[in-house]
C-alpha cells in the first residue's frame, strides 16, 4: 500500500477553505466579507455589488450575516485602486 504524505495545513487556510472564493477574510477578527455578486437592479451610482459582512460560526452554529451592503461597484474598484501605491 503507499504511503499518503499528508500536507501540513495552518488553520486560517482550512476557513479559507470553507468560506469560499468569493469571501475577503478579517485578519484580526472572525469576521469577513461574503461577496454575492452583482445586484438585479442597479442604482443611479450605477452596477451595484451585494456584500454581506458575516461573522465565523461559534461552536457549531452557522456563520451568522451582521448586514447587507449594495456598494458601488465604481466607487468599490476607485477606493481599491487609491490604496494601490500606498502600501509600505
Amino acid at each position: 500500500m503507499a504511503e499518503i504524505t499528508k500536507f501540513p495545513m495552518k488553520q486560517w487556510q482550512r476557513i479559507k477553505n470553507r468560506r469560499g472564493t468569493n469571501s475577503v477574510n478579517c485578519v484580526v477578527s472572525s469576521r469577513y466579507l461574503k461577496v454575492l455578486g452583482l445586484a438585479e437592479t442597479n442604482t443611479e451610482d450605477g452596477v451595484v455589488v451585494t456584500v454581506h459582512v458575516m461573522v465565523d460560526k461559534y461552536e457549531d452554529g452557522p456563520d451568522r450575516k451582521l448586514c447587507e451592503l449594495l456598494l458601488p461597484i465604481e466607487e468599490l474598484r476607485a477606493a481599491l485602486a487609491s490604496l494601490e501605491g500606498k502600501h509600505p
